[in-house]
């Protein structure tokens, strides 16, 4: 337990930076996804269509800070908050009918017109697009964000979202958080002679949204103080001149310094002349004082033509005083062969620019969070991918899905969704969105799943790169104000329960005993949040939440001595008060019996611990039913030993209302009922 000494030192600094400095205050930040969508729109000519607003197709609500909510399709400022600068983030994967589209982020239901981008459906059999954006917007209070679309084709067509991701995070003006842009506004002039070397992309403008960042002749150039490390991303949309049969494939990345090429963060896509495509890329880069930053391109091979459309570039201070965590890991080629519809890790990956609090696994394909670190928070999550068939048959498209896991979980609300048709096209996809990583050990992936199973795929470029909210987002009250930590004999142990009522950036909790009756006892854990999810935090929340836990590894007759941490999101663990019980021997010797027991807090709201026995080992299935007697969930499906269990339940996208809680093992079954409330 040092490094949690260490945090207390950190904890300390903190708290003397916030009393000589009142001007620390949260980042603001904001996240709504759709996944795996599935309902058809009709879009009207010439008019923007608002994403999410046909039944079945509606956005979901991701991480948001207090000030900002979610609400029919739209990120909404709270009615408080002062103006402010945020970099905003969309990526989009659809099928359509045949068209030209045009998609970017509506503000208070305005047309888009910094951020936005266009791509052309060729074929609706064989195409599902993907599109991405990004740029500067100043927010203030009631401020709504949308994402739109528009088809001009001059009647009504079909648009189908799969996956949609649009993300929203504060800009600070403080010294370390420096950032930066520039935009092409609609279609700019065609460029030519295109060649195998690469080429500085024309016809930039500033974005308005500028700190220590000067433009001039399509580049960006760091300012006096501006040096550091930098969050980088671009956004293109462009058409080829390529033919239909012979595409052209164009490198597309960003250049640092005066004479560098594009190394780690590019993407890589064909076109041919009916073909308006998107790109998407991001990474990590160490910037310099006075060092220029542009948008370069070079084709497979001369006298290449290429017309760009709506793209921009973004950059984000992320180190300055304080380092915030970060990790970054890329593929410049790979020849990896993807046919199976299930998730497989991509491989091929290398160590990315940067990383802090973070490491690169060369076995695993993985960016590992670092133990006794202040790796765990919110993050921004960028990827793009760039592959392609090795087959070249246009009659047989293959659909290609990816995904950021956390450990062996799939983050849904980061799913992308692209569709190839032959060999000659290269395909690339790119997501963005807000995660919270709740423990220091957690492993991140990049992973793919064949859906048409039909062709091999060959991933030819990736990158994946996430950085953690500024340091000190929070105005130093304490993370936990804890109402009650109580003690009993109870179910063959002690219960442990305790009740809050507000949490500040709480990751979870642990608990640690003592035998009370030693003098040199020293405390000892026994169960944490890294390890037990019923003991995970529930971040930011002014609302009452309830826990329990049970120690059963107790001695009958001893008297124990337990005290109570909770982990912020820098790792810093807080104590609270401690509590004493003496074992009742009675109580030690229950046997296990096989049951549902007391279902903890009840009714619940947003989650419920979910406890039962098994006399004896069998295949054993936990499953909850709504009223009408359909089963909405399955919890548990597994063989399990004799022994009592625990399990945390936290209900997603189901109404307010009574559920049954069905336990069956071998031929015994139990029931219980539970209600959630809203």
């Amino acid at each position: 337990m040092n490094w949690i000494k260490y945090k207390k030192l950190v904890l300390i600094l903190f708290f003397a930076i916030c009393v000589l400095s009142l001007s620390i205050s949260a980042q603001e930040y904001g996240f709504m996804y759709l996944a795996n969508k599935a309902a058809p729109a009709s879009v009207a000519s010439g008019t923007w269509y608002t994403v999410g607003s046909t039944s079945g197709n509606e956005f979901s609500e991701g991480i948001t800070s207090d000030n900002w909510s979610y609400s029919t399709n739209k990120l909404t400022a709270g009615g408080d908050l002062p103006s402010k600068v945020y970099l905003v983030k969309f990526s989009l994967s659809f099928g359509a009918a045949v068209a030209t589209w045009q998609i970017g982020i509506s503000k208070n239901g305005a047309e888009p017109s910094i951020i936005i981008s266009q791509r052309t459906i060729s074929s609706p059999t064989k195409d599902a697009g993907v599109v991405s954006g990004l740029g500067y917007l100043s927010l203030t209070a009631s401020d709504e964000i949308e994402l739109k679309v528009k088809q001009t084709t001059g009647s009504a067509i079909a648009f189908d979202p799969y996956h949609a991701q649009v993300v929203i995070v504060e800009m600070t003006d403080s010294s370390p958080n420096y950032y930066g842009g520039m935009y092409i506004e609609a279609n700019s002039t065609e460029q030519s002679g295109i060649g195998t070397s690469y080429t500085t992309v024309s016809g930039f403008g500033i974005n308005s949204q500028k700190n220590g960042w000067t433009f001039s002749s399509d580049e960006l150039t760091a300012g006096g103080d501006a040096a550091g490390i930098y969050l980088v991303s671009f956004s293109a949309s462009y058409a080829g001149k390529g033919n239909d049969n012979a595409p052209e494939t164009f490198d597309i990345g960003i250049a640092q310094g005066s004479s560098g090429d594009p190394s780690t963060i590019i993407t890589r896509r064909k076109t041919s002349a009916a073909d308006v495509g998107n790109i998407y890329g991001c990474g990590l880069l160490n910037i310099s004082v006075s060092e220029a930053l542009r948008l370069e391109i070079k084709a497979a091979k001369n006298n290449a033509y290429f017309t760009p459309y709506y793209s921009s570039i973004s950059l984000y201070k992320i180190s300055g005083t304080t380092t915030a965590p970060r990790g970054h890991m890329v593929i410049t080629n790979s020849d990896q062969t993807i046919s199976d519809n299930n998730y497989t890790t991509v491989t091929g990956f290398s160590e990315g620019t940067q990383l802090n609090d973070w490491t690169f696994s060369s076995e695993n394909n993985s960016l590992n969070a670092t133990e006794g670190t202040q790796s765990a928070g919110s993050y921004i999550v960028d990827y793009k991918v760039s592959f392609q068939k090795k087959t070249s048959s246009e009659s047989d498209p293959t659909v290609a899905a990816f995904s950021i896991f956390l450990d062996n979980t799939e983050q849904t609300e980061l799913t992308i969704k692209r569709k190839l048709s032959g060999g000659t096209d290269v395909g690339a996809a790119g997501g963005t969105g807000i995660i919270n990583i709740s423990s220091a050990s957690t492993k991140v992936y990049l992973k793919i799943k064949n859906e048409t199973n039909t062709n091999d795929l060959s991933i030819t470029s990736a990158s994946v790169n996430l950085h953690r909210f500024v340091d000190g987002s929070h105005d130093g009250s304490l993370p936990v104000e804890l109402t009650d930590f109580n003690a009993e004999n109870w179910n063959s142990g002690v219960l442990l329960t305790w009740t809050t009522e507000s949490e500040i950036e709480n990751l979870g909790f642990v608990l640690e005993r003592r035998d009370s009756k030693l003098d040199t006892g020293n405390w000892e854990e026994i169960a944490g949040y890294l390890t037990n999810a019923v003991l995970e935090g529930h971040g930011s929340t002014t609302g009452k939440h309830e826990y329990q836990y049970t120690d059963k590894t107790v001695q009958s007759g001893k008297t124990y001595e337990y005290r109570l941490g909770d982990v912020d999101y820098n790792g810093k663990v807080t104590w609270h008060k401690t509590v004493e019980i003496t074992v009742d021997a009675e109580s030690v010797k229950l046997p296990v019996e096989f049951g549902l027991q007391k279902a903890y807090p009840n009714p619940f709201n947003p989650s419920v611990t979910l406890s039962y026995g098994l006399k004896d080992a069998g295949q054993t299935t936990l499953q909850v039913y709504n009223m009408r007697g359909q089963m909405v969930e399955t919890l548990v499906n597994t063989n399990q030993i004799a022994g009592n269990y625990d399990l945390k339940w936290q209900p997603v996208n189901l109404s307010a209302g009574v559920y049954i809680v069905r336990l069956q093992s071998g031929n015994q079954t139990n029931l219980q009922k539970i209600v959630f409330v809203k």
